[in-house]
Formats: C-alpha cells, sequence, structure tokens
C-alpha cells in the first residue's frame, strides 16, 4: 500500500488498545482520529492516527504513547520521569530547566522531585531518541557512501549539504578517508525543509 514506508519496532510493537498512560479509560488506535490535538505533547496529528478515548475527547500520539517513564540527562544528576500534570502555580515552574524556554503546564514533562528539575520530552530524549548512536544508514544521492547517525559533532563543522553548522543530529561519512557530514534533516528531507 505504502511504497518505501518505515514503520519504527517500538510503534509496530505497540497494541491496538492500551490502558494507563495518564488516563483512566482505555485508548485504542484510530487511523482517522477526529480529536484536533494531542494531550501529551500539544502536536496535530499526521495521517498515522492516534491512539482516542472512546468515553471522552482524550488522545494520544505514537510519540507520546512511546515515551519512557523515565530518562537520564546530563542536566540533573537522577532519573527524570515522565510527568502528566503540573499542580504547581509558581510561575518559574513552567520553564523547562534544559533549553529555558516555556513549557505549557497543561502538557507532559520530565521531573526530578528531588532537584526540581522539568524538561520538555525533546529536551531531555532528543528529537530521534530510539536511534542508536553510531547506527548506520545509506542514503542514495549526494554521498555513495554508508551514513553514520550521531546525536551531536564535536566541534560544529559545517553540513556539506546546506554549509550551516552541525548543532544537532547528523550523519557523518562512514568512510575514515572521506569528510562528509550532513545534518539529519538535511539528508532525510532535504535542504528545502531545513
Amino acid at each position: 500500500m505504502y511504497e518505501d514506508y518505515d514503520i519504527c519496532i517500538r510503534c509496530a510493537k505497540v497494541a491496538d488498545i492500551i490502558e494507563g498512560q495518564a488516563h483512566q479509560h482505555f485508548l485504542f488506535f484510530d487511523f482517522k482520529c477526529k480529536q484536533k490535538k494531542c494531550n501529551g505533547c500539544g502536536s496535530g496529528w499526521h495521517w498515522v492516527g492516534a491512539f482516542r478515548c472512546g468515553k471522552c475527547s482524550f488522545a494520544l500520539d505514537f510519540g507520546c504513547v512511546t515515551l519512557p517513564h523515565s530518562a537520564p540527562h546530563k542536566s540533573d544528576e537522577h532519573m527524570l520521569y515522565l510527568t502528566y500534570h503540573n499542580d504547581n502555580d509558581y510561575p518559574n515552574h513552567r520553564y523547562c530547566d534544559i533549553c529555558e524556554g516555556e513549557r505549557d503546564p497543561s502538557l507532559w514533562y520530565y521531573h526530578c522531585s528531588i532537584c526540581d528539575t522539568s524538561a520538555h520530552p525533546d529536551c531531555v530524549l532528543g528529537n530521534r531518541p530510539f536511534v542508536k548512536n553510531g547506527a548506520t544508514m545509506w542514503y542514495y544521492g549526494r554521498h555513495d557512501h554508508e551514513l553514520g547517525f550521531f546525536r551531536k559533532a564535536t566541534g560544529y563543522p559545517e553540513c556539506s549539504d546546506c554549509g550551516k553548522l552541525c548543532q544537532e543530529e547528523i550523519l557523518k561519512c562512514a568512510q575514515p578517508a572521506c569528510n562528509y557530514i550532513a545534518h539529519y534533516r538535511c539528508r532525510r528531507f532535504g535542504e528545502e525543509n531545513f
């Protein structure tokens, strides 16, 4: 049905009906979910559908359903735990302690109750948390060697595709004599979407 369609193994293993996930009712997968946004992250839906409640308007996308319940981050010596709501009205608690950006208190976040650290899930896990650092990928087109996925590049080199500094996930040539490095987004989607 879908040509060249890839799906994450973690997402493929998720059952069609789930319980828990900060909601008192069962959630079932609906390819044509009508809710406007995910209750976990606030994002709108794309074509893959979502998990929704049959009794109320609660719904979650695949990204939120598969979030780990706890995760380490270098900003805190303790594990950060996935938190589903913010009961604290103090305005300083509405900021991410990693990126220092505002955090919507109605959306899920990671928190350490010992250090009082709170952070966006993307700031704790990164944009592609389940891709192994160093995993090799093959992209046809502008480069003919295997490319390794890395979360960070040392020294922030220039992207071989768009020329901007690489400050996030990169693909680096696996050949020792080749200096090709590109943003993951440039190789995956093309620089016009960067």
